[in-house]
C-alpha cells in the first residue's frame, strides 16, 4: 500500500542486473532446509496470521547469475510459498528468498510509431495498486521447464499473454529478451522481454479492459512514457527498468 507507493518517489527503486540479448534461466534443485527453520515457518503458517486465502503453492526462486559465458545463465529453485510468505511476515530465514518471474511490454506499430501498453493495477492487487506497468507480467511455473532443466520464460509470457489477454502465439511479430532487472522496492527479480504484436488496438483494447488486474488501460508513444513518468505518472520499478533497457 502506502509505504509502496510512497517508495516509488525515490528513483533507485531498480536496478539492472543482466542487458543481454539472450538470457538461460536453468532450475536447479532446492538448498537443504534445517528442521528448525521448517518447524518455525510451519508454526506461523498454521497460525490466525494466515489468511484463507493463501495457498501453499510453489514460487521460483532467484539464485544467482553466471555471466562470464557467451549467454548468461541465471540460476533458480522452486520453493514452498510459505517460506516467502513467512519471510514477507518478518520471519528471517536462513537464505533470503527472491522471486524470480517474468514482464514484458507490448509495441504496437500504429501509423509508424512505436507505441506500448501501460495498464493501471486495479484494487484487488496486492502489490502496486493503483500504480501503472507494461503489461503483461507474471510468475513461472514448473509448465515453463523443458527436459533441459531450462525455463522456456517466452512460453511462459506467451501462456500470460493467452489467459490474461487472449492473444494468441500466431499474433507475435517478434519476442526479444531485454535483460533482467530487479525491483529494489518488492526485492523480485524479473527475466523481462519485448513483444511486437500484430494485431491493432482495436482487437486488444477489449480483452485488456476485461482483466481485473487492471482498472485503467492505455496507449503512449514509447518515445513519451519518459515525459509522462517525469511529470509523475507512477510506474512500478521493474517497468521504470524496462523503460532503460528499451533505450528510446
Amino acid at each position: 500500500g502506502g509505504r509502496v507507493v510512497a517508495d516509488l518517489m525515490d528513483h533507485q527503486t531498480f536496478r539492472v542486473l543482466v542487458k543481454a540479448p539472450e538470457l538461460d534461466v536453468r532450475v536447479d534443485a532446492p538448498p537443504d532446509i534445517s528442521p528448525e527453520e521448517e518447524r518455525r515457518v510451519a508454526e506461523l503458517w498454521n497460525s490466525p496470521a494466515r489468511p484463507a486465502t493463501a495457498f501453499d503453492g510453489e514460487l521460483l526462486i532467484f539464485d544467482g547469475i553466471v555471466d562470464h559465458q557467451e549467454i548468461p545463465l541465471v540460476k533458480a529453485y522452486f520453493s514452498p510459498y510459505r517460506f516467502f510468505w513467512a519471510q514477507r511476515r518478518g520471519l528471517v530465514l536462513h537464505r533470503r528468498l527472491c522471486p524470480l518471474s517474468v514482464s514484458g511490454v507490448i509495441i504496437l506499430d500504429i501509423e509508424g510509431e512505436q507505441t506500448v501498453v501501460l495498464g493501471r493495477r486495479s484494487s484487488i492487487v496486492e502489490q502496486y495498486s493503483g500504480v501503472w506497468e507494461f503489461i503483461p507480467s507474471g510468475s513461472i511455473d514448473r509448465r515453463a521447464i523443458k527436459e533441459s532443466g531450462n525455463i522456456d520464460y517466452t512460453g511462459q509470457l506467451l501462456l500470460e499473454l493467452e489467459e490474461e489477454i487472449g492473444i494468441g502465439v500466431n499474433q507475435i511479430k517478434a519476442m526479444k529478451p531485454l535483460g533482467l532487472i530487479h525491483d529494489l522496492v518488492d526485492d523480485v527479480i524479473d527475466v523481462c522481454l519485448a513483444l511486437e504484436l500484430e494485431p491493432g488496438w482495436n482487437e486488444l483494447h477489449p480483452a485488456l479492459s476485461l482483466s481485473p488486474e487492471y482498472d485503467e488501460v492505455l496507449l503512449a508513444p514509447a518515445k513519451e512514457v519518459q515525459t509522462m513518468v517525469a511529470d509523475g505518472m507512477r510506474l512500478v520499478p521493474t517497468s521504470l527498468g524496462i523503460l532503460d533497457l528499451l533505450e528510446l
